[in-house]
C-alpha cells in the first residue's frame, strides 16, 4: 500500500494562544532534543514503519532561522500561499501520484504512534479520515484520510485542521505522549528521554552511566558533569564549568569557565558567559524561560548570552580574529610590562661577611643553675641523613 506523509508546522487557528508551543519564536517542533529536533524524531519514527515519502511544510518566516541541516534532512518546504493552502496543494499532488492513505500532522505534541496499527484501524473502520487521540479523547494532531477524498480533506485544511466535514473514527494512542504547549512541556520531554521513559535515544555515546556525549564534544579535564547529563556535537565546555541534573547543551553550544548549567536546555549555537548560574531554564537566541516564574526575557549583554553563527567559515574567521587581537596584547604586555621581581634594599651584614675559618666551640659546663637553656652562637650541628 503507498502511504505518505504531510507535516505541518506551525499554526495560524485563532484558538491556540499567541507563543504556545514555541520559545524564542522557534516551534518546539524545530527544537533539538539530545541531538534531534522533534521534527526529525516524528520523520524518523515514520520512516521506520515505512513511510518513505514525507514533505514538511513550514512558515516562510521560519525557514531562513531554522539550521540548514534540519532543512536537508527534513525535507522542509515553506509555504506561499498560507501555511494550509499549502498543506492542501501537497495533498493533491500526492494523490495524483497514487498515494492511496495521506498521514497529515500537524506537529505540535510529541507522540509515539504505531502508524502500523494506526493505518491498519483506518483501513478496517472505512471512513473518510481516522483521527489520533490520546486517553482523554484530545486530540494531538494526527489524521489518516484516503488519497481519494479530496473534499473531506479541502474542508479539513481550509478550516485549519480543526474542523471535519463528516464525524470521523477516533484511534486511541497508547504510546507516550507530550503536548509541546509550553516550556515545562518541552524540558519534561528532555527529562523524560534522559530517564528512558519514551523511545528518544540520545545521539552519542554513554560515556559513562546517565552522562551521554557526542564524539566531538570538547569536555575540558576541570568540568564536571553529573548524571543525568547530554553532551551535544561539538559542545565547548570550559575549565570548571558544572553541567548537572537533567541538562542537555545541544550542539555547538558553549559554556564558559565556571559556570553552572542545572536542571536547563540550552539551544544549539548558544554562548553561556563565565561565572553564571542556571537552573530550571530553557536558553537560546539571547533569551531565557525561567520555569520556575514562568516567564521569558530577553538577555542584551552579549558577555553573559550570545548567539553564535551556525556558518562554520564565519566561526572560524571569528576564531582567527580573536587569535589576531590576542597575540599582539600577550606581545606587548610582555615587552613594555613592568617586572613584578624586587630586590632587597639592604643585605644582611651576616650574608655580606664570608666565614674564613671554624672555630672551635667553646662548651660550658653542665649542671650549673645560670647557664643558658640555648645553643652558644659559635657551636655548630652536622647531622648525616641516608646517602646524603
Amino acid at each position: 500500500m503507498d502511504v505518505r506523509a504531510v507535516i505541518v508546522v506551525g499554526n495560524n487557528a485563532p484558538s491556540h494562544r499567541s507563543g504556545a508551543e514555541s520559545f524564542a519564536g522557534m516551534p518546539f517542533a524545530f527544537c533539538d532534543v539530545l541531538g534531534k529536533s522533534v521534527l526529525a524524531r516524528t520523520i524518523q519514527r515514520l520512516q521506520h514503519y515505512g513511510i518513505a515519502h514525507i514533505v514538511s511544510i513550514c512558515e516562510q518566516d521560519l525557514l531562513a532561522s531554522l539550521d540548514p541541516r534540519t532543512v536537508r534532512e527534513c525535507n522542509v518546504i515553506a509555504e506561499e500561499r498560507g501555511l494550509w493552502r499549502c498543506a492542501e496543494s501537497v495533498f493533491n499532488d500526492l494523490a495524483q501520484k497514487g498515494a492511496e492513505v495521506v498521514l497529515v500532522i500537524r506537529l505540535g505534541a510529541y507522540a509515539e504512534i504505531d502508524y502500523e496499527e494506526f493505518i491498519q484501524y483506518h483501513l478496517e473502520h472505512r471512513g473518510y479520515g481516522t483521527v489520533a487521540v490520546d486517553a482523554r479523547g484530545y486530540r494531538i494532531g494526527a489524521v489518516a484520510i484516503c488519497g481519494s477524498r479530496r473534499n473531506h480533506a479541502a474542508y479539513l485544511f481550509r478550516h485549519n485542521f480543526e474542523e471535519f466535514r463528516l464525524p470521523c473514527e477516533e484511534y486511541t494512542v497508547r504510546g507516550y505522549i507530550n503536548r509541546l504547549v509550553t516550556p515545562t512541556d518541552f524540558r519534561q520531554l528532555t527529562i523524560d528521554s534522559l530517564l528512558q521513559q519514551n523511545q528518544l535515544q540520545p545521539i552519542g555515546a554513554q560515556i559513562r552511566p546517565g552522562v551521554w556525549a557526542a564524539p566531538s564534544a570538547h569536555i575540558h579535564p576541570r568540568a564536571r558533569i553529573v548524571a543525568p547529563a547530554y553532551i551535544g556535537d561539538h559542545v565547548k565546555l570550559r575549565a570548571s564549568a558544572v553541567v548537572t541534573r537533567f541538562s542537555s547543551l545541544e550542539h555547538h553550544a558553549v559554556v564558559d569557565c565556571g559556570t553552572v548549567i542545572e536542571n536547563t536546555s540550552v539551544a544549539p549555537y548558544t554562548y553561556i558567559g563565565c561565572g553564571l548560574d542556571l537552573n530550571y531554564s530553557l536558553v537560546g537566541n539571547q533569551r531565557i524561560a525561567n520555569l520556575r516564574r514562568d516567564v521569558e526575557v530577553e538577555i542584551q549583554d552579549p558577555k553573559l548570552i550570545a548567539n553564535i553563527s551556525s556558518s562554520a567559515p564565519l566561526r572560524a574567521l571569528r576564531a582567527v580574529g580573536s587569535l589576531t587581537a590576542f597575540l599582539p596584547q600577550q606581545i606587548i604586555r610582555g615587552l613594555f610590562a613592568s617586572s613584578p621581581r624586587t630586590m632587597p634594599s639592604d643585605i644582611p651584614a651576616a650574608i655580606k661577611t664570608p666565614t674564613t675559618a671554624l672555630q672551635e666551640p667553646t662548651l660550658k659546663p653542665q649542671g650549673s643553675m645560670n647557664s643558658s637553656p640555648e645553643f652558644p652562637s659559635d657551636f655548630a650541628v652536622v647531622r648525616r641523613y641516608g646517602n646524603e
